[in-house]
């Protein structure tokens, strides 16, 4: 740890949360696959998914889509969504650091947020721990 996180005091945020809904439709303007599976990812939308809330996805790379199968296959899994930047915004600093994640998978039995950033696919879908 550093010398200066060992002294610094804790910062004091007041939880805000807006609710905000996401766009009922999504442009697309990409070659349509049927197929999720399919190479290559980049520059294609896919369809075929069950548990997606929009009808297409498309991905940055294959292990973004790869995790979207992993999601969409699981019977623990209820929906997903890929988010595309603006779609969901976390602030979670006094300075106003911003994460975007990329995907959100709802769980039927929790309510726990998945971020998929530094997470390997066997990590995902795995239950949480300490809870």
């Amino acid at each position: 740890m550093t010398e200066y996180r060992k002294h610094a005091a804790r910062p004091v945020l007041d939880p805000v949360v807006d609710v905000v809904k996401l766009s009922a439709i999504r442009t697309n303007t990409r070659p349509i696959n049927p197929d999720p599976r399919d190479l290559p990812v980049r520059g294609q939308a896919f369809g075929g998914w069950k548990r997606v809330l929009y009808d297409l996805a498309w991905f940055d790379s294959s292990t973004e889509r790869d995790l979207a199968l992993v999601a969409d296959n699981s019977d623990l899994v209820d929906s997903w969504i890929r988010l595309h930047p603006g779609d969901l915004t976390i602030v979670w600093t006094e300075g106003g650091n911003r994460y975007e994640p990329d995907f959100v998978v709802v769980e039927k039995a929790t309510d726990h947020l998945r971020p998929s950033s530094g997470i390997g696919l066997s990590q995902a879908l795995a239950p949480p721990t300490g809870t």
